[in-house]
């Protein structure tokens, strides 16, 4: 086999796989919508307990941010097998529940 065939059926085995610099920046959007909108459910945590005087707004949008958390590092730890990802999961779970438990509560 010459170079030529080589890198052909390299390209056939490869064709619908994403490069690196794909997934690269697949990875960094990611990263960058979730500290946005991490910054957008922080302010509407505090524009719902100061302006709205509603609790139930934060409880809501600390639920969302710690189950974005949570999420994360689960994946993290499914990928790297690093226990530190794992219980950063669970606490950020833990959490996460107890917002949306006390969200209930709040709308009662």
């Amino acid at each position: 086999m010459n170079k030529e065939s080589i890198l052909q059926l390299s390209r056939k085995e490869n064709e619908n796989k994403p490069d690196e610099c794909t997934l690269a920046a697949h990875a960094a959007a990611a990263k960058f919508s979730s500290i946005v909108g991490g910054y957008i459910a922080a302010l509407l945590s505090l524009l719902g307990a100061f302006l709205f005087d509603s609790l139930a707004l934060s409880a809501g949008v600390c639920t969302l941010l710690f189950s974005m958390g949570a999420v994360e590092h689960i994946v993290i730890y499914k990928k790297l097998k690093q226990p530190r990802y794992l219980i950063w999961c669970i606490s950020e779970a833990v959490v996460g529940i107890s917002g949306f438990i006390s969200l209930f509560l709040l709308l009662r």
